[in-house]
């Protein structure tokens, strides 16, 4: 899954399922008059979120959609939470839909496929969301809504966006510097809750330095020739507020000069808000642990604040 606009807006953020759609038939059958043409989903190729390109997706997205005289009162169903796939041929669904003249469409997606709900109303809803993994395992939850009209049928640009945020933890050496991070534990995350209509609720009791998945696997060197290191890779997180959020952390520079550090994240940013990319930084110096170079941007990597230093030697 990659780091993940003139400002975009976030299409898959940044790329746009495409419903394609062309001339009408009177009904939904499945011998539609020969003119008609199927309601199809092609993703885009290019993205810029934690989902790389439309290939990460070929597991599936899920469509609900519902058809009226009116976007008001689109009550008759026409996918109910539809799973398009990528095949040999490209991609496609069970059970071909197609156009009907006259009438209007509300389209929802949701991904990843194998979760969530959605009502006539366009309410979609994931209970229980659990935000834990990282990495390749990490989940980018997105979803996204769209309209069609029958009497004029295009393509449907359905933008996707995220519902996580994305977090970053970082630890730099400045020039001349050789140390090792020993260990590492983040914790006073809510990892779980339930997203019901662009709101998340139901966050549990935040993960203490025993509970929480998110722990340094191994140890990491930052020198001349690794002046960088991630501590614990893709975060895909539930948003939330950061007063609890705090990460413990044990050193050696030199080979010799160790130390531990509990770190409170939250006294720098204060909230985390979905579709948004936070980065923290931790520089080890000569004689002191630099925290600073926090960032913030719509899954970017902007410089947003300055240097605090938390412990010396």
């Amino acid at each position: 899954m990659k780091y993940f606009f003139t400002k975009y807006r976030f299409f898959l953020s940044g790329a746009a399922l495409i419903l394609t759609a062309a001339s009408c038939t009177s009904t939904l059958s499945d011998e539609p008059a020969t003119d008609a043409r199927a309601i199809s989903f092609t993703p885009a190729a290019e993205t810029r979120a934690a989902v790389d390109d439309a290939d990460d997706m070929a597991d599936g997205f899920k469509v609900w959609g519902w058809y009226g005289n009116t976007y008001e009162s689109t009550d008759k169903n026409v996918f109910d939470g539809v799973t398009v796939t990528k095949g040999t041929d490209g991609w496609g669904y069970t059970g071909t839909q197609y156009w009907v003249p006259g009438m209007k469409y509300n389209f929802y997606g949701m991904y990843p496929a194998n979760i969530g709900e959605c009502t006539d109303k366009g309410i979609i809803t994931v209970t229980n969301f659990n935000c834990s993994k990282t990495e390749a395992d990490a989940v980018d939850l997105m979803t996204a809504t769209a309209k069609g009209d029958g009497d004029s049928p295009a393509p449907v640009a359905m933008e996707f966006k995220h519902e996580l945020c994305k977090v970053a933890v970082v630890v730099k050496a400045e020039q001349g510097v050789s140390a090792t991070i020993n260990s590492a534990t983040l914790y006073g995350i809510n990892i779980q809750g339930t997203l019901s209509g662009g709101s998340w609720t139901g966050l549990e009791t935040p993960v203490g330095t025993t509970d929480t998945p998110f722990k340094l696997s191994g140890s990491k060197t930052v020198d001349s020739q690794t002046p960088e290191a991630d501590l614990f890779g893709t975060l895909l997180l539930i948003p939330q507020g950061c007063q609890e959020l705090k990460l413990d952390i044990a050193i050696t520079r030199y080979e010799e000069h160790q130390e531990t550090q509990t770190i409170s994240l939250g006294t720098s940013i204060a909230q985390w808000a979905a579709a948004q990319s936070y980065r923290y930084v931790l520089t080890i110096k000569a004689n002191a642990i630099t925290f600073g170079d926090f960032t913030v941007e719509e899954w970017g990597l902007t410089n947003t604040g300055g240097n605090i230093n938390i412990g010396k030697q």
